[in-house]
């Protein structure tokens, strides 16, 4: 969270629209985590962004700031596996095979939204598990974005 703090507010193009920390936050909890998000100004957003502030504190507004985004890791020997959730690798891949709202960029097609924008071996977005097609379940939810609090 620190590293993202200070590349806020930012476009991002996954909703086409300049965000601020809030907003990402906001995103977080209704897509990553399949919630609904708090309202501007609610006191978890507050929270959340007060301790990005505090843990970035010092940091430099780089985009590049080391830290920041994904390492690249070897694939496990014994690759992964949803059902099995013995190594981080399965937990990961199980917490991935989990339902969630459609990417509001959905094109019509989970199969096309995969290719365009999931397509890597640890999503499981448009993959079958357990007789469910992730991410073909209800209405695409379009990023709403919120008002900042006082506008």
């Amino acid at each position: 969270m620190w590293a993202a703090f200070v590349s806020y507010p930012a476009y991002r193009s996954k909703t086409k629209s300049v965000s601020t920390f809030q907003q990402r936050l906001q995103s977080c909890f209704e897509y990553s985590m399949n919630g609904k998000a708090p309202p501007s100004g609610a006191p978890e957003l507050v929270a959340l962004e007060s301790y990005a502030y505090w843990l970035a504190t010092g940091a430099a507004v780089d985009p590049k700031l080391p830290g920041r985004g994904y390492s690249t890791l070897p694939a496990p020997a014994q690759g992964r596996d949803y059902t099995r959730g013995e190594q981080a690798w399965d937990v990961a891949l199980y917490m991935n095979s989990h339902e969630r709202p459609q990417d509001p960029r959905n094109s019509g097609s989970v199969r096309n939204t995969r290719a365009t924008f999931h397509d890597t071996d640890e999503s499981m977005y448009s993959r079958d598990v357990a007789g469910k097609v992730l991410g073909s379940t209800g209405a695409p939810q379009p990023f709403k974005p919120s008002k900042a609090p006082g506008r």
